[in-house]
């Protein structure tokens, strides 16, 4: 009932008596001249065609090449973070390398 509200809709009962009305209005209402159809049979052959599928479809992540440069640009920046963090985690592990080194060579060494 709410979405008929909502969108201006006519709600009727199913226990409604007045049906025939209604439904005559509909029909007379759906026998519009089909003459006058706005789409042409060349814009619906362009329509079904995968490159106009792929141009107008929007959707996030989709092929479309506006799409695909938003993926790689997001991907080069994800690359660039990943490759500072292994840059950060190979320095580390290298300095606690060389800590142990040094300590087991003190170690050996005695001292």
């Amino acid at each position: 009932y709410e979405a008929t509200v909502a969108t201006g809709g006519l709600f009727l009962s199913i226990c409604a008596t007045d049906w025939g009305s209604h439904l005559e209005a509909l029909a007379e209402g759906s026998a519009a001249d089909l003459t006058s159809f706005p789409l042409t049979e060349a814009r619906f052959r362009v329509a079904l065609t995968a490159e106009n599928m792929v141009a107008s479809a929007k959707p996030m992540g989709g092929p479309q090449p506006s799409e695909v440069a938003n993926m790689l640009r997001d991907q080069q920046a994800q690359l660039q973070k990943d490759k500072a963090w292994t840059a950060d985690k190979t320095a580390a592990l290298d300095a606690a390398s060389k800590s142990l080194n040094d300590t087991f060579e003190a170690i050996r060494a005695g001292k």
